[in-house]
């Protein structure tokens, strides 16, 4: 929700991903669910995760990283 993405993130996609394997309701809501399939794929899964956590760590290192060097 507040348009930046940190460890907290990829949790809740993880979150999200542990819910719908075991057929509970999702942690995200529909617009955050869209915003976190980093790969797109048509799934918030581990790999989503894993990419917004390497995000993070380029950004907090003081990186440049864009969304287009992560994905490589």
């Amino acid at each position: 929700e507040n348009e930046t993405i940190d460890a907290n993130d990829a949790y809740l996609a993880l979150r999200h991903y542990a819910a719908g394997s075991v057929g509970s309701a999702s942690v995200l809501s529909d617009r955050n669910r869209c915003a976190a399939d980093i790969n797109g794929n048509g799934k918030v899964d581990a790999d989503d995760a894993y990419l917004m956590l390497k995000y993070y760590a380029a950004k907090s290192v003081g990186s440049d990283a864009q969304w287009s060097d992560i994905l490589q």
